[in-house]
């Protein structure tokens, strides 16, 4: 029962560090450089700042984190289901 217990521990930690690792927050963190790069240009080139950065914020879901959600969500699933059947054998067997 310990094993089982660290075993999903295990599970656990793994899914909250991929989640952390394929989340937007390092595409939101690329678009955020890029946008400051481009104002540091053109305040050093001294032009009129006609864009407003602030504003430039994306929500929509790209293709990949919806792969990446269906693939979770599998994997989910199956950690239910694997879980629901060895809690219901150790049930049975106590």
């Amino acid at each position: 029962m310990k094993d089982f217990l660290i075993d999903l521990c295990l599970v656990g930690l793994l899914l909250f560090m991929i989640n952390g690792l394929l989340g937007n927050f390092g595409v939101q963190k690329a678009m955020f450089e890029q946008n400051l790069e481009q104002f540091e240009e053109d305040i050093k080139q001294q032009q009129p700042i006609t864009t407003d950065y602030g504003t430039t914020n994306d929500n929509d879901e790209n293709a990949l984190s919806l792969v990446v959600k269906k693939i979770s969500d599998g994997c989910i699933k199956v950690i239910e289901t694997l879980v629901l059947i060895i809690s219901n054998i150790i049930s049975t067997l106590l």
